[in-house]
């Protein structure tokens, strides 16, 4: 029974006198002392204090004695419970499920503006072009075809114009994109709904790194079954991109997902040692830190750059033609006699009140002026916020790729750590002012581990004397581990048999 009592326990109770304990103890304490304060089994306080860490941002410290420390810089503030958390995840959820909404209405919304005032001002334009050519025609037989000429809409430009718009039209509705057949050498159509294109337009590709919890989770269990259940902070950071801070939480997160143990060398290295993940039939061969995957940069959306031209040129169009009826409605009161690009405004006038019977007066510049004027500035404007909020979204991606390799290098020779020769290879690691960004976080790890500074050729150069023995402890340590003792072994039973 008293076992049971050990190992079998209320989480909470045990949870909420650990807590209090290190509030006691002004947030740092080892377990021992947690263990005094409580009177709580060491196996109870050990397991608390994975939860507790990881809901509290805990660190930790390594004493000269070779004890672990825990201490919670950030106080007691609970990252999942409380007022504050729960109201923050309750907004997430209203804020996330009213975005859903509004997008869904605003994708229709935009799909009938876009297409119908399009197909709604070639009408107008097709119509004024026919009206121009049958006046073109009375007027010959009158003997006025000059005049009539420099009154119309242009003839045959506006043929021309009006036939060009419908072709664009035709072909963006049905071809959107247009790739090459690799094998023929010909260039051929694939099709592609015009909503689909308009929608990336404006609401952009998506996540283009769906999962990436999950992805990176793998990647860490891969490298730590592959290292013999042993990881450093310096290890998970290289893996992840995350700077000390980040890293540490994250990886309280994996001792308590993972039933790791944080553990410390006789040479007074702190390491995370993950024991159950290497009770598995298949483990990996030894992994590197080179093999973190890379986030991918938010693109501007899925479509090509034809595409999204031809979508531009379309709102260009509404745009032009909005401002173009708000203006002869509310600006040029009276168009002047001779003035060729008031006679669409002229047609459109007589069509509203001849045959539609509304007052073209109050019909023309909110129909045809505000409305598509206002509906076109939206339609740029949406895309030029998210854009801006991706660009700042592709700075964290990129900075987060760049802290891979800065780490990587730095692991590779932290005797001789010269931060000029630290450079991104390629844009989706190259964040803006990278070399602030590689100087201070050198200069914070170097800090942090009380490396010798020197300076060589006008420039600092960082020997981490601390990071590169405790890398040779783990060394020395992974190679004692012996591997064959997880293995899983040969089956015994079968319960298909």
């Amino acid at each position: 029974m008293a076992q049971k009592k050990i190992y079998d326990y209320k989480v909470e109770p045990v949870k909420n006198k650990v807590i209090n304990a290190l509030k006691r103890k002004r947030l740092e304490s080892t377990v021992t002392d947690l263990v005094a304060a409580t009177g709580l089994p060491t196996y109870q306080v050990q397991e608390t204090m994975k939860m507790v860490s990881s809901e509290y941002r805990g660190h930790m410290k390594v004493t000269e004695s070779g004890e672990i420390l825990y201490y919670f810089p950030y106080g007691m503030r609970s990252q999942l419970k409380g007022f504050g958390p729960t109201l923050k995840r309750t907004l997430r959820g209203v804020w996330s499920s009213t975005v859903k909404v509004l997008a869904f209405l605003f994708k229709i919304w935009i799909m009938v503006m876009l297409v119908g005032y399009f197909l709604l001002f070639v009408a107008l334009l097709v119509l004024a072009f026919l009206a121009s050519i049958a006046g073109s025609f009375a007027s010959n037989s009158s003997g006025s075809s000059r005049r009539s000429r420099d009154d119309g809409f242009g003839g045959g430009m506006g043929f021309f114009l009006a036939s060009q718009v419908i072709r664009w039209f035709i072909d963006i509705w049905l071809f959107s994109t247009i790739v090459r057949d690799a094998q023929g050498g010909r260039a051929r159509r694939t099709r592609r709904p015009l909503h689909r294109s308009v929608f990336s337009y404006v609401f952009g590709a998506g996540d283009p790194n769906p999962g990436w919890d999950e992805v990176e989770k793998k990647a860490v269990i891969r490298y730590i079954q592959g290292n013999k259940g042993i990881i450093t902070l310096e290890e998970f950071m290289t893996l992840t991109g995350r700077d000390a801070d980040d890293a540490q939480h994250l990886i309280n997160e994996n001792l308590l997902e993972f039933e790791g143990e944080p553990e410390v060398t006789h040479e007074g290295t702190l390491y995370y040692r993950f024991n159950e993940l290497l009770r598995a039939k298949d483990l990996p061969k030894e992994s590197v830190t080179r093999s973190a995957p890379k986030k991918t940069l938010h693109p501007f959306s899925s479509n090509n750059s034809s595409t999204n031209k031809w979508i531009t040129f379309f709102n260009v169009v509404n745009l032009l033609f909005g401002g173009y009826f708000l203006y002869y409605s509310l600006v040029v009161v009276v168009p002047q006699k001779g003035d060729g690009f008031a006679y669409l405004y002229q047609i459109t006038s007589v069509l509203a009140s001849r045959f539609l019977g509304l007052d073209p007066l109050t019909i023309i510049p909110i129909v045809l002026g505000i409305i598509p004027l206002v509906f076109s500035l939206l339609f740029f404007l949406v895309p030029v916020i998210r854009r801006a909020r991706e660009k700042a979204k592709n700075q964290e991606i990129k900075r987060s790729n760049f802290l891979k390799r800065l780490y990587y290098r730095i692991l590779q020779n932290p005797l001789l750590v010269d931060p000029r020769k630290i450079q991104p290879m390629g844009s989706d690691e190259t964040p803006d002012r990278w070399e602030k960004v590689r100087d201070e976080e050198v200069k914070r790890l170097a800090a942090a581990k009380g490396a010798d500074v020197e300076e060589e050729g006008g420039a600092f150069v960082y020997r981490i004397t601390d990071l590169d023995r405790e890398q040779r402890d783990i060394a020395t340590l992974r190679n004692s581990v012996d591997i064959a003792s997880f293995n899983i072994g040969k089956t015994i039973y079968d319960s298909g048999e």
